[in-house]
């Protein structure tokens, strides 16, 4: 009997490290799919991240980019109005002021260019501002055409040959730049 128990509880024994094998190598399995689990998941996790920061980088790049050409693009327009400025500035004689001039009396005359619209101004002071001086017959015909609207207005001439030719007329408020430095202005910015 005794041999037998023994036996029995050598069997037990057995069955009970065999039971405890399984157990341990189910969990050893359970723990390595998780592991391998977590891995997948961490590496996706990293892959989109990565790809997130590739993205972002490539969004910052190309705002780098924009603005870089931006401003570029405000330096090579201040550039050409510079050197546009100096070539009209020496290719502007006397004649071809008086005749910018002109351009500019025919255009009220014609209405492209308008002074007043439509109401009539009193006792506001007007400066009409030439890069060159007006002749007599020019300043005559601002007070007859272009100021006729302006009844009682104070006139007064100026010279400023910074507008490089043609002409400003300023009443009260209100301004008409028919300059050519005001031109190249609205070219510059319209080139930016």
């Amino acid at each position: 009997m005794a041999a037998e128990a023994r036996a029995n509880a050598e069997k037990e024994a057995a069955d009970v490290l065999a039971k405890a094998q399984r157990d341990a190598a189910q969990v050893i399995r359970e723990a390595s799919d998780r592991a391998d689990k977590v891995g997948l998941e961490i590496k996706a996790s990293a892959e989109a991240e990565a790809k997130n920061m590739r993205n972002a980088a490539a969004v910052e790049a190309e705002q780098t980019q924009l603005q870089q050409l931006g401003e570029l693009r405000g330096q090579v327009a201040a550039l050409a109005i510079a050197a546009t400025q100096k070539l009209i500035g020496e290719s502007l004689d006397e004649k071809r002021q008086h005749a910018l001039l002109a351009e500019f009396f025919s255009g009220v005359k014609g209405g492209k260019v308008t002074v007043l619209e439509g109401e009539a101004v009193s006792g506001a002071s007007a400066e009409v501002t030439t890069a060159l001086p007006l002749t007599p017959d020019e300043q005559e015909t601002v007070r007859k055409d272009v100021l006729a609207k302006a009844g009682g207005a104070t006139l007064t001439f100026r010279v400023d040959p910074r507008i490089l030719g043609g002409m400003v007329v300023r009443i009260g408020d209100r301004v008409v730049d028919g300059s050519v430095a005001g031109k190249l202005e609205n070219l510059r910015q319209s080139l930016q």
